[in-house]
């Protein structure tokens, strides 16, 4: 799979120019397929520099290259790919952190009749358990 095609490239906005947006737009969406590392990019040098947001153990804004892209495999030894499917969304709409906290508030749990809190898992924490974690850990408390 050809990562960064010709069409991808025309669209992408140059380095800096969304620096001042209050909602940076992503407009590609790399991903290794068999760990849980994602790269959510805004702008791109036209060369092999990428700006973006990065998802992996952590998640923060950074700098990365193509050509690492194309090089690094996943533990399993898969190559990183381009999400296909993927549409330009804002950042805020990504970030792991505010998917957190919104979830929560919506939260999966329910209580049976004998008052036993039941947390109803989704697909959604199949793929990131932060929310099952955090809940946990707010059932839980410092213990």
């Amino acid at each position: 799979m050809e990562l960064l095609t010709a069409q991808i490239r025309a669209q992408l906005p140059a380095l800096y120019a969304q620096e001042h947006c209050s909602d940076a737009i992503a407009y590609v969406k790399f991903f290794t397929p068999d760990s849980n590392w994602t790269w959510y990019v805004t702008e791109f040098d036209g060369e092999d520099t990428f700006f973006s947001l990065v998802q992996g153990h952590e998640e923060e804004l950074g700098y990365f290259s193509l050509s690492e892209l194309v090089e690094n495999r996943g533990p399993w030894g898969l190559p990183i790919e381009r999400d296909l499917y993927f549409k330009p969304t804002p950042l805020s709409q990504l970030r792991r952190e505010q998917k957190n906290q919104t979830s929560i508030v919506s939260s999966n749990i329910t209580t049976d009749d004998d008052g036993i809190i039941i947390y109803n898992f989704t697909d959604a924490d199949s793929e990131d358990p932060t929310n099952f974690i955090n809940f946990m850990m707010q059932l839980l408390g410092d213990n």
